[in-house]
């Protein structure tokens, strides 16, 4: 259930960090920090299960629609509180980041999805970042989360199961006949995070 400061954390900016990994900062998303956002989904290098390598096919239009979408999802999220997302620091150096958004075509049910480069990989940096996710989850005012990846994503298949989340067989269609996951985990019990140490900063209200 959202806490009475839930509110917070959909209309100011923010800062978090985890008394456990002080090397690691996580800061909210906001228009003025889209640059960031731009930069790790482009790179076809973060995004393996869907794009080769050396994929050149990123376009302005597709950078434009991008920040179409998480402007207006940042925009609704003020009242509706259905959205957050944040950006991954490691010693001082953007490596990723993390969202949680409400399903336009599935209202109340929210997916949590997280994207991490290289350098913030392998080393304990996802696991953090999911639970801070799953804990965070708990301001959103929707019914339930779930997250969803595909086979071959081993590592995200592995950390899920390290916390204790089973998985599914399951594909994932949405809207516009595309496949985003093959993988699921449904019915996420995000109140088993309710007491995850964070600290959370709050800055201000941003537009």
């Amino acid at each position: 259930m959202p806490s009475s400061d839930s509110s917070k954390f959909f209309t100011e900016d923010w800062t978090a960090t985890i008394p456990s990994h002080p090397n690691l900062r996580f800061i909210r998303l906001i228009p003025s920090r889209y640059d960031h956002l731009v930069r790790i989904l482009s790179n076809p290098l973060n995004d393996p299960n869907n794009r080769l390598p050396d994929d050149t096919s990123w376009k302005d239009s597709d950078s434009q629609d991008l920040i179409y979408t998480f402007t207006k999802l940042h925009i609704a999220a003020k009242t509706d509180h259905n959205s957050l997302s944040l950006l991954v620091e490691e010693n001082g150096k953007i490596v990723g980041l993390g969202t949680i958004h409400e399903f336009e075509h599935q209202p109340r049910l929210a997916n949590i999805g997280t994207m991490l480069e290289a350098e913030g990989r392998g080393h304990g940096v996802g696991k953090v970042l999911m639970k801070l996710l799953l804990r965070l989850s708990n301001e959103l005012d929707v019914d339930a989360v779930e997250a969803g990846t595909f086979k071959g994503n081993v590592a995200m298949r592995g950390l899920m199961r390290s916390l204790g989340v089973e998985e599914t067989d399951e594909e994932k269609i949405v809207p516009g006949d595309r496949k985003v996951a093959e993988v699921m985990f449904k019915d996420i019990e995000r109140e088993r995070w309710e007491n995850f140490e964070f600290v959370v900063e709050f800055l201000g209200v941003v537009d």
